[in-house]
């Protein structure tokens, strides 16, 4: 998977490498061993941190990189000793280790935006030494001071007008659906202090700060501050990056995928190596399914081949239409709403595009139709049953 991921975004100019860390929750499997305490000791399961790589056009291309690790129990209640060890030792050094590792992989020639929300912000990421195609674009929590003295991150920004505005999709948060929002920005170039008691040098960076003046009735107001090292030089350079960053929603979608379509989370399996292994396997699975779905919104004429083999679309043309197929394989945009009809979408005119989980469903139900053509064509009915 990962070579084919590497492939696909080969010639690419630039990629998005999106980095994430979910949880795994597998607290009531009592029987399942080398779990891990999650948010409390008594929630336990596995932490997990992919590396997903999408275009800039927001298709995913697929995975370079899973991490799963598991919290002894005797350490919890220990934040407080852990926040003064080295980088290198917090579980935080994740963040820097997948941003080398992203540059270890992708080609010298391929520019690599390197994406990730709050918890990213570590000033050790920013200071790290990358190489020359590795970029930053990671969305702020600390209010940080500023080398010179003048005051602080969100500070400097408050001093500057607003310049452009956008409109960007903005992915399903808890209790709120995914909508368009418009957006206003503003932009300044900042030199961030070293952290106290740290021998790191100042970091200069851009910081662009997104908000939205006038949210829709019930929904929270967008506000994100990006801190980047990628250069601004325009308007539509601004645009870009912001937009770049709403694309860091693909990870959640993955997240999504793997625990309400895949369900992972109610695998019954006797330990947790058990688990990551069957997590790595749904997760190349899924990782199909939605390379499949965006690209049929991007490139709706491709053909389907790439993603279905004969014997599938063929079996899928017969499930939808009743009829042999022609000979010609259908168009991507066709197979995905297709399988999308068998897991249940609609396809009515306000249903837009369909979405990830009735897609789960279709392909489930076209793997079992497969199987079942397969068994028709290997054996000749009727036969007697001889024991």
């Amino acid at each position: 998977h990962r070579a084919s991921t590497l492939k696909r975004i080969k010639g690419h100019p630039r990629v998005l490498a999106i980095q994430d860390t979910s949880e795994l929750d597998y607290s009531t499997h009592e029987s399942t061993s080398g779990l891990g305490y999650l948010e409390s000791d008594q929630q336990f399961g596995i932490k997990y941190h992919p590396l997903l790589i999408a275009s800039t056009e927001g298709v995913p291309q697929g995975l370079l990189q899973h991490r799963f690790w598991t919290r002894p129990l005797w350490e919890y209640g220990k934040k407080d000793q852990r926040h003064h060890k080295p980088i290198e030792e917090k579980e935080s050094y994740r963040w820097l280790e997948t941003v080398t590792y992203a540059s270890s992989q992708i080609p010298a020639e391929t520019e690599i935006v390197n994406i990730a929300d709050r918890e990213a912000d570590i000033y050790e990421l920013f200071a790290m030494k990358r190489s020359a195609n590795s970029r930053l674009l990671i969305r702020a929590t600390h209010n940080r001071s500023l080398e010179d003295g003048s005051g602080t991150l969100f500070q400097s920004l408050q001093q500057v007008h607003d310049s452009e505005q956008i409109e960007v999709s903005i992915g399903h948060r808890k209790g709120q659906s995914s909508r368009k929002a418009r957006l206003s920005l503003r932009y300044t170039r900042v030199c961030l202090a070293s952290p106290q008691k740290k021998s790191i040098a100042p970091v200069e960076l851009s910081a662009i700060e997104v908000h939205e003046p006038d949210p829709p009735d019930g929904s929270t107001p967008v506000r994100w501050v990006l801190l980047t090292d990628l250069e601004v030089n325009s308007s539509e350079d601004l645009f870009t990056y912001v937009r770049y960053y709403s694309l860091r929603g693909l990870i959640e979608r993955y997240f999504f995928t793997l625990k309400s379509g895949c369900q992972v989370e109610n695998l019954q399996l006797e330990t947790a190596k058990k688990l990551t292994n069957a997590i790595a396997t749904y997760s190349i699975m899924a990782l199909k399914l939605m390379f499949a779905m965006y690209e049929s919104r991007t490139r709706p004429e491709e053909t389907c081949e790439f993603f279905l083999n004969p014997g599938e679309w063929i079996v899928l043309y017969w499930l939808i239409h009743k009829k042999p197929p022609k000979k010609q394989p259908p168009t991507l945009q066709e197979a995905v709403l297709w399988m999308a009809k068998l897991g249940g979408f609609m396809a009515r005119k306000s249903d837009g595009h369909p979405g990830i989980k009735t897609l789960w469903r279709g392909y489930k139900r076209l793997n079992e139709a497969c199987c079942l053509y397969s068994i028709t064509q290997t054996y000749q009915y009727p036969f007697v049953y001889k024991p």
